[in-house]
Formats: C-alpha cells, sequence, structure tokens
C-alpha cells in the first residue's frame, strides 16, 4: 500500500495538468460563490483564471496533491468494486 501511495504523488505533472487543476480550482470557486452567495469568490475565480492563464506552473503543487489523490482513489475504489463484483458473481 506504501508503494501505491509513493507512486501517486511521484508522477511527473504537465503544464496541461497544472492548467486543468487550475481551471478545476477555478470552477471549484464559482460553485461556492453560488451555493454561498459570495461575490468576492467571483472575483477571487476570476484573479484565479487570469493566473491560470498567464502561469499555470503555479497550480503545480495543488495539481500534485489532487491528481496524486485520483489517482490514489481510483486504484483504492476499483479494488473493492472489483471484489464486490466477484462476491455478487461467484458467491451465489
Amino acid at each position: 500500500m506504501k508503494k501505491i501511495v509513493v507512486e501517486s504523488f511521484k508522477r511527473p505533472i504537465t503544464k496541461e495538468q497544472s492548467r486543468d487543476t487550475g481551471m478545476a480550482m477555478v470552477l471549484l470557486l464559482l460553485l461556492f460563490s453560488g451555493a454561498f452567495k459570495r461575490e468576492t469568490l467571483v472575483t477571487i475565480a476570476i484573479i484565479a483564471l487570469v493566473v491560470d492563464m498567464t502561469v499555470p506552473q503555479l497550480y503545480r503543487p495543488v495539481a500534485v496533491l489532487w491528481l496524486g489523490l485520483s489517482h490514489l482513489l481510483g486504484t483504492v475504489v476499483s479494488k473493492i468494486l472489483l471484489t464486490l463484483v466477484f462476491f455478487t458473481v461467484v458467491t451465489p
């Protein structure tokens, strides 16, 4: 398990992945601004969008965390689903 965790967070992050992570952060800010009725979050989202379009490498640390957690979650959930399918099909 430790190997999977280390492998998940040591993957190289490209410029496009950093940009995609920045866009995801902008989307989350816009969703939160709509949910909590905070117009300051819209302003922060616009600033984050401009930063993401000009210097996407600033989102590299967030991308490492975001993509590492998603890879780890995908690894764990796929094993759980395959186990459930196995016991559902074979056990009855």
